[in-house]
């Protein structure tokens, strides 16, 4: 478009858009400060190596160096971090871990290996708990493990059985028996049909670049439980003699609680006389005293009063504990969840749900009640209400009777 007046102008207009890029972590370079790009060092014993691992993420990163799961050195927040191995023993030797992360790895971290290997005399590895001395039986396998420390010396362990002082190649050659087995850190000796001339001393030497070592195993015969028939006829014996012993105990265990049950349930005091309700004939109440011991569990008129807990009355409604309102009332809990439901209650809890319950009578008992009528209840403490008292037409001598029914 021209404009209409005046002289043409130019003019130029420049922003910026910065754009904040987010990524996760990645290891750029794990290695010794010297040598970036390697993945593995040979030291000697006593020097140092220092590690540096480089990592690239947006935002920073945390990062830790460690060695057979033990954090050695870490940092929150940065691009790189520093640690320096000082005077190495043979412990040392082994695989070190740089690990990184940031929010955006979303739990897997980025990690890198470095490898450094200590100049050591070859060691027996501590993992495999080596026993000198080694049974097995006849005509079974056998296999003796051996097995050395790794890392220590970049080349390769060499090993070399022996039985006594012979080398194991010569019996392979003679007996096709005998099979030997090596790795760069393990060799193993297999047996196979045992015998009895295998039985002996048997020597692994093993040696790298740095020096030598040996172990020795003795292999023996097991020796077997029963050796003859008369030892197997014995423990028949006396197999058959422990059961027998076992089923006399038990049988004097169940005759002994039987009586002591026995004697528990019919136990009479002595000198108490024990009172029971009788018919009533033409000259009136009458009671009679047994010294003999009843099968139902009823106490004397004259100590009637002494353990017959007779509540007062209470204005409270007129409630039964078997009624359908408490009932309904009542909390109830399924059988599987019985357990959890009492574990998760207090004791005070327990208390107050029991004083919840209704005390004393909950209905008039006067009549049951009168002196000349109590010994005539049948139970102690419970009595019939007077919402249950029903008149009799026909006047009889008992003047007070008492019914029970079953319910079927």
């Amino acid at each position: 478009m021209n404009r209409s007046f005046g002289e043409m102008e130019d003019s130029k207009s420049n922003q910026s858009l910065y754009f904040n890029i987010v990524y996760k972590t990645t290891i750029k370079s794990f290695a010794t400060t010297d040598h970036q790009y390697h993945r593995n060092m040979t030291i000697n014993v006593a020097d140092s190596v220092n590690l540096l691992c480089n990592v690239e993420s947006n935002p920073k990163s945390n990062i830790s160096i460690s060695f057979n799961g033990e954090i050695l050195n870490d940092t929150t927040g940065s691009d790189s971090l520093f640690f320096q191995l000082s005077e190495a023993n043979c412990s040392n030797a082994g695989i070190y871990v740089c690990s990184g992360a940031n929010e955006y790895n979303y739990g897997s971290n980025a990690t890198r290996e470095f490898t450094v290997y200590v100049k050591c005399q070859p060691q027996p590895s501590t993992d495999m708990g080596l026993v000198q001395n080694i049974s097995a039986a006849l005509h079974s396998s056998k296999t003796l493990r051996f097995r050395v420390l790794p890392y220590l010396d970049s080349g390769v362990t060499t090993f070399n059985w022996f039985k006594q002082d012979t080398p194991v190649d010569n019996y392979i050659e003679h007996s096709g028996r005998i099979h030997v087995w090596s790795s760069s850190i393990e060799s193993n000796l297999t047996i196979n049909s045992v015998s009895e001339s295998d039985f002996g001393e048997y020597r692994i030497e093993y040696n790298n670049s740095v020096g030598f070592n040996s172990f020795t195993f003795y292999l023996q015969g097991e020796k077997a439980l029963v050796t003859s028939p008369t030892d197997i006829e014995t423990s028949k014996y006396v197999g058959v003699v422990a059961a027998c012993a076992s089923g006399v105990v038990v049988i004097i265990v169940v005759i002994a609680g039987s009586i002591y049950l026995y004697k528990k349930r019919h136990k009479t005091e002595p000198g108490t006389s024990t009172y029971q309700n009788v018919p009533f004939g033409s000259n009136g109440r009458q009671r009679k005293e047994s010294t003999q011991s009843l099968d139902i569990n009823e106490t004397r008129f004259e100590a009637l009063q002494e353990v017959d807990d007779v509540p007062k009355e209470t204005n409270e409604s007129a409630v039964y504990t078997n009624s359908l309102d408490i009932i309904e009332k009542i909390e109830r809990v399924e059988v599987s969840e019985l357990l959890s439901y009492v574990l998760g209650k207090s004791e005070d809890s327990f208390a107050a749900d029991f004083k919840k319950l209704p005390s004393d009578l909950q209905k008039p008992c006067i009549f049951a009640r009168k002196p000349e009528n109590l010994p005539l209840n049948r139970y102690n403490g419970i009595y019939p209400c007077e919402l249950t008292l029903c008149c009799i037409s026909k006047p009889i001598l008992l003047g007070y009777l008492t019914l029970f029914s079953t319910i079927r």
